[in-house]
């Protein structure tokens, strides 16, 4: 997307990983971060986490029983 919008020279070099990125995806990336944590997205997969431990505790083991809920 960058080049098609003539912003193909904006390019950042990573010195630790050695890679070249992109500045538009560096702010796109950015900005999904920010959105995720503002929309409390992360206080959402911590609780998906937590239920799946509810529903099927560790130690438990397969069986007809956690399979159906």
């Amino acid at each position: 997307m960058s080049l098609q919008m003539g912003l193909g020279m904006a390019i950042m070099n990573d010195p630790v990983n050695g890679l070249s990125v992109a500045i538009l995806g560096r702010i796109f990336l950015l900005l999904c971060t920010l959105l995720f944590l503002a929309l409390e997205g992360h206080l959402l997969v911590i609780d998906i986490l937590v239920q799946s431990f509810v529903v099927w505790p560790v130690g438990s083991g397969l069986s007809v029983f956690s399979l159906d809920s």
